[in-house]
């Protein structure tokens, strides 16, 4: 092997450059999207609360119907810890006649989803009487942000104030079917919500 030419060396020097810049414009892209990717963690984990809460309102309410044969009418009767408002969510029960009650979360903030669910009674065989649930959530945030850039490209512009605070819609309600319901009868989520597993 013989000494390297000058046209060898310049070879390789186009590909360190070459090389170089591709990693300052991975970095570069990294660096630009992680506000975002973090972002949305932090807004995941506050949407947490809200399924959360109407989650264990809705398997409360049942466990107080088998007890008592009624739902409740508060927070305190069913006695789990949940409050009606926090600084993310406004949180409601609602008797729906004798046989149903809905349980609502809806967000305060912006980048929050409004969570409800429906507790029914279910006539089995037409002797014993139980329970069943429906959780669903909206399928477009709450409260929409007035923008003409599109979300990724905002954060060069303004910090969304994702703390802000507005008053809570009123719940939309669900179309129950005739009560008590059969052990088949399936309960539709109300307009502009999703079933949430």
């Amino acid at each position: 092997m013989g000494a390297m030419t000058d046209d060898q060396n310049s070879g390789r020097g186009c590909v360190a450059v070459g090389l170089g810049l591709g990693v300052l414009v991975a970095l570069g892209l990294f660096l630009i999207t992680l506000p975002n990717w973090l972002a949305s963690g932090a807004s995941k984990a506050r949407q947490t609360e809200g399924a959360f809460s109407v989650a264990s309102l809705n398997r409360a309410q049942q466990a107080y119907y088998l007890e008592h044969g009624q739902f409740a009418t508060s927070f305190d009767a069913l006695e789990i810890g949940i409050v009606g408002e926090t600084d993310r969510f406004s949180f409601s029960t609602i008797a729906l006649g004798d046989l149903a009650v809905q349980n609502s979360g809806m967000a305060k903030q912006q980048e929050l989803y409004d969570v409800i669910g429906l507790v029914w009674v279910v006539d089995v065989d037409g002797d014993e009487l139980i329970t069943n649930s429906q959780f669903c959530q909206g399928i477009s945030l709450a409260h929409e942000e007035d923008s003409v850039f599109p979300k990724w490209l905002r954060q060069f512009f303004t910090e969304p104030d994702i703390t802000k605070s507005y008053l809570p819609q009123t719940p939309p309600q669900f179309e129950l079917p005739e009560l008590p319901a059969s052990s088949d009868t399936i309960v539709l989520c109300p307009e502009g919500y999703e079933e949430n597993q």
